[in-house]
């Protein structure tokens, strides 16, 4: 305690306790669902969502950001007829005039991963009326009661597009800043724990005034300024004699920060739908798997709804005329080794389900300019009548 507040005890003057403003909640006019709560009582009420900028500095939710909208970002998708040959269509070889297909489409993931939901904004239509260029919008864009979508643009300006020239993607699970706020506030208050023991330099303990010293708040913040001045230069300590210095128990190790986080990253996989060897901790429960093998794995497990959400939408009737559908060519995300793709061509053209042009169509390779020829006939049978046939 001060001098200064001691002279102003002695003349009747309380100290304050708080300078934070206190208020009180009416209990009765105000739900306590306006706070996200159950009852004014309950102690599990749900976190409040995670801001992206917060989320995405999180290793774990990178990461899984990139596994999720990356890969589905380099996946290409087909306009396909019914007798599932492949058109052009430009809204799916380049959405946005400015910016790569793979960019735009990452993008649209990450909005349906964090938020829930994405926005085009079309911007351009083909000579059948049908979208060919869009703008991706902020997801967080409000929608008013006449559905027209509000957008802010770059000049600070605001435009209301109306409902038919807006496409919305909806994702089929719940945005991980909602879903998985805990989880991530979890990991960045130990992130911050353990930044904290990383900013104090040893020795780690508290000071004690001893009986006869009498310290001003001022004395002692300047004390600990210099103390940790002293520590960043030299790691012996001297301690002066009015006070008594005691080192704590416990450290960042004895805590368990480390295993804390592990243990906070393998909830966000579980958010995420991610296998957390995929997030670098280490588990044993995993049976031996290749590439290919992953991979499927991985489109049942996590890519696969978010591409199915996405393909099903484009191949709605207000983006893509009737008799025709969108898919999403998993052809390269599934691709095998050499020897064990040739031996599938060489098995599917024996069966007659390939030709040439199909294999190098599917290697990216030019089309052979010579005929197949045709699979050899089983022994005994009749070339006349199978050629006739």
């Amino acid at each position: 305690m001060s001098f200064w507040w001691r002279v102003a005890e002695f003349f009747g003057f309380e100290r304050p306790t708080s300078s934070a403003p206190q208020f009180e909640i009416d209990a009765g006019s105000i739900p306590a669902q306006i706070f996200g709560l159950e009852s004014y009582s309950s102690t599990i009420g749900p976190a409040p969502k995670v801001a992206r900028r917060e989320a995405i500095q999180v290793p774990a939710v990178k990461r899984g950001r990139d596994l999720i909208a990356g890969e589905i970002g380099s996946i290409p998708f087909r306009l396909l007829d019914t007798e599932n040959v492949t058109h052009v269509s430009s809204l799916l070889d380049q959405p946005e005039r400015n910016h790569p297909r793979s960019i735009t489409m990452t993008r649209l993931v990450e909005d349906l991963l964090f938020e829930g939901k994405a926005y085009w904004w079309t911007r351009e239509r083909d000579y059948r009326n049908y979208p060919a260029y869009v703008w991706r919008v902020d997801p967080c864009s409000q929608v008013d009661v006449d559905g027209y979508l509000h957008v802010s643009m770059p000049n600070g300006d605001e435009v209301k597009v109306p409902p038919r020239d807006y496409v919305l993607f909806e994702s089929p699970t719940d945005g991980i800043l909602d879903a998985g706020a805990r989880a991530i506030r979890t990991y960045l208050k130990l992130s911050a724990a353990a930044d904290r023991y990383a900013d104090s330099p040893l020795p780690q303990g508290y000071f004690t005034p001893r009986p006869d010293a009498d310290p001003d708040q001022t004395d002692v913040e300047d004390f600990l300024d210099d103390w940790t001045k002293a520590r960043q230069t030299r790691a012996d300590a001297y301690v002066p004699g009015l006070v008594d210095y005691k080192t704590l128990q416990w450290d960042p190790e004895k805590l368990q920060l480390d295993a804390a986080r592990s243990a906070a990253v393998v909830e966000i996989g579980r958010v995420l739908g991610i296998d957390p060897e995929d997030l670098g901790v280490s588990t044993t429960s995993r049976t031996y798997q290749n590439s290919q093998d992953r991979r499927i794995s991985k489109i049942n497990e996590s890519i696969g709804m978010y591409v199915s959400a996405i393909q099903e939408r484009l191949s709605m009737p207000d983006i893509t005329p009737r008799g025709y559908r969108v898919l999403a060519d998993f052809n390269g995300f599934l691709r095998a080794d050499d020897l064990s793709r040739f031996q599938v061509y060489k098995l599917g053209i024996t069966m007659g389900i390939y030709d040439r042009n199909a294999v190098a169509e599917r290697e990216g390779l030019p089309q052979p300019t010579f005929a197949m020829p045709r699979p050899a006939l089983p022994a005994g049978s009749d070339s006349t009548s199978r050629e006739a046939t």
